[in-house]
């Protein structure tokens, strides 16, 4: 996300940013320094990012995020600014994304002393699982038929997000349940729907 350009002195080729990130890294050794920072003067961060990639990183490096100590990064703060700032990523890929490049930006702050932890290791991995999980579903909706163990886990984690506010997962609940095609579950209407009283 940041410029490359090369310039030539004494007949040698300078990458610009390489010598301003030197420079840098020594004023800032050992020391906490924002997100942006961090970016800047460690270019393998973004290096083996590619273009849809860079561009989320470009997104958090420009939000309230860039600004942040790395040092004082926790998960509720990474939390709450993800989620406001991909508030309209419906299915959280981006979100993902973002959430991923910057644990891995934690990472170097921890290997180049700039951090003491990398806060985010945690909830990097849950939701990594909530995604395979996610995705088995819907890989496998049609497939097979699920064990009484894979339809407990499925239904357990459907019903944290919906609880969580995540609504869009009460069509998937439908047609687990009830077995619908995608176009029936999309076309049900509320007054499709009997009130059922509970019988316990």
């Amino acid at each position: 996300i940041y410029p490359y350009e090369e310039a030539r002195v004494g007949g040698r080729s300078l990458s610009i940013r390489s010598e301003i990130a030197n420079v840098y890294k020594e004023i800032y050794k050992e020391k906490s320094i924002t997100l942006k920072t961090l970016i800047y003067i460690y270019p393998s961060v973004e290096r083996n990012l590619n273009r849809h990639e860079k561009a989320q990183l470009k997104k958090v490096v420009e939000s309230e995020l860039g600004e942040a100590q790395v040092d004082g990064l926790d998960q509720g703060y990474v939390k709450s600014v993800l989620d406001e700032l991909y508030s309209e990523d419906i299915d959280g890929d981006d979100r993902y994304i973002a959430l991923k490049i910057v644990s891995i930006a934690m990472d170097t702050a921890v290997k180049s002393k700039h951090a003491t932890k990398n806060t985010l290791a945690d909830i990097l991995e849950r939701e990594r699982r909530e995604k395979r999980a996610l995705n088995a579903v819907r890989s496998n909706l049609v497939k097979k038929v699920f064990t009484r163990k894979e339809m407990r886990c499925i239904y357990d984690f459907i019903c944290k997000k919906i609880e969580k506010g995540f609504y869009e997962f009460i069509g998937i609940l439908i047609r687990l349940l009830t077995g619908l095609e995608n176009n029936v579950v999309c076309a049900l209407k509320w007054r499709d729907f009997n009130k059922a009283n509970d019988g316990g």
